[in-house]
């Protein structure tokens, strides 16, 4: 399979979730005998694209019109380049981005789309996922029929990619800026600063309630599976 990679990045570096979906594109092209590459949109983002380079072939989309995140141009951009490469799948890290911008690019596509997906294999060639539901109630197991097929893969379901000792190639994304849809214009991003990590690229997440005053009560405590160096926890 040819897999083309929606990189999501901070302006420097790609973000966690994006490596975990490389590391499922890198699967993938390992047993299908296929080839990744990733996609980096934005403008001045040299840098971006460089850290990137360290884990797969980069193709660069660096122009003024796609300094901010908007979702028709980026769906648009997205869908051009899946159209000139011709992908077999689009992957992108399962996050509010994704939401806006790939789903959008997905319609454009034409192609059918699985979200959140947390693990796959191969039956008989055909890719086979599997992906919460319900809150995670349920998990459910679907293939995707057409091409391409869209999937976003839930942040740290996968390990991040080795890096490589030689940089992969970057290569230059021709883009008429001119042609580019501007019905949504980029106002503000307001947001709160916080000390505290990302809890949706968290390898491990630990949730308790006002229940939990002492371990007498013998209320259980979940925690979502993987590690957790010097956790002390009484579970019931």
């Amino acid at each position: 399979m040819r897999i083309l990679v929606i990189a999501e990045h901070d302006g420097e570096v790609i973000r966690s979730g994006t490596r975990s979906a490389i590391g499922f594109a890198n699967s993938v092209a390992e047993q299908t005998n296929g080839a990744v590459e990733c996609l980096v949109l934005g403008h001045k983002i040299s840098n971006v694209c460089h850290n990137a380079a360290l884990n797969a072939v980069v193709l660069s989309a660096d122009y003024r019109a796609l300094a901010n995140p908007v979702a028709d141009r980026y769906a648009e951009v997205i869908a051009n380049v899946a159209s000139q490469r011709e992908p077999n799948l689009v992957v992108a890290a399962a996050t509010t981005f994704a939401r806006d911008i790939v789903g959008r690019a997905g319609g454009l596509l034409g192609g059918a789309m699985a979200s959140d997906v947390v693990s796959h294999e191969l039956r008989d060639g055909q890719l086979v996922l599997r992906r919460p539901m319900f809150a995670g109630a349920v998990t459910a197991t679907v293939t995707l029929s057409g091409n391409p097929q869209i999937v976003t893969v839930r942040a740290a379901a996968y390990s991040a990619p080795k890096t490589a000792a030689t940089p992969f190639e970057i290569t230059k994304v021709n883009i008429d800026e001119s042609s580019l849809p501007s019905h949504i214009h980029f106002e503000r991003v307001e947001s709160k600063q916080s000390h505290r990590p990302d809890v949706t690229e968290a390898r491990v997440v630990v949730s308790g309630g006002r229940a939990l005053r002492n371990s007498d009560l013998g209320f259980p405590i979940w925690v979502v599976p993987g590690t957790a160096p010097n956790l002390n926890l009484a579970l019931s």
